[in-house]
């Protein structure tokens, strides 16, 4: 890390430092890498995500996507009075095992921005309902349930495709 210049380091809780950053970063092309505690993003950080239409690209660590669900629904759902922004989809998720032999596992979920051509037509340029990243790629919660079939767990209820895709980052 000693030679590279382009790093800056903040230190502090994200809800207080994240939107500060969005506002920074804005004429930026970057990727946003999130790896919340267990309960998940703060509310903050997920509106400050949300509002920033610069970032296009997210890529979610969970260690609990179970309590994470909330945070997946809140950034794919369509654009209301409280919560400003382009949506996100799920493109794709993987599931890390850092711990062999026991039920743990991270999940890392790539979202991109959705593009609407058109504002009113924000549902309509919803991808189809069908089952979600996460119960595509078999992921399953401490019960052994998938996330997805969990009753109230319609997030990432967008098309999800665990595949490496030719020429797809």
């Amino acid at each position: 890390l000693t030679e590279l210049n382009n790093i800056e380091f903040y230190c502090g809780k994200a809800e207080d430092i994240v939107p500060f950053l969005m506002n920074v970063l804005a004429p930026q092309n970057v990727i946003t890498i999130v790896d919340p505690p267990r309960a998940g993003l703060h509310s903050k950080v997920i509106l400050a995500l949300r509002r920033a239409e610069h970032l296009k690209k997210l890529i979610y660590v969970s260690c609990n996507p179970r309590a994470a669900m909330s945070n997946f629904v809140d950034l794919c759902r369509a654009p209301s009075n409280r919560v400003k922004g382009a949506s996100f989809r799920p493109v794709r998720a993987m599931a890390v095992d850092l711990f062999p032999q026991t039920r743990h596992c991270e999940l890392l979920i790539f979202f991109e921005r959705l593009e609407y051509t058109d504002s009113s037509s924000a549902a309509a340029a919803a991808p189809p309902a069908s089952p979600g990243t996460a119960a595509a790629c078999g992921t399953q919660g401490e019960d052994g349930n998938s996330p997805a079939s969990s009753e109230g767990s319609q997030a990432a209820a967008a098309q999800g495709d665990c595949r490496p895709r030719e020429g797809s980052p």
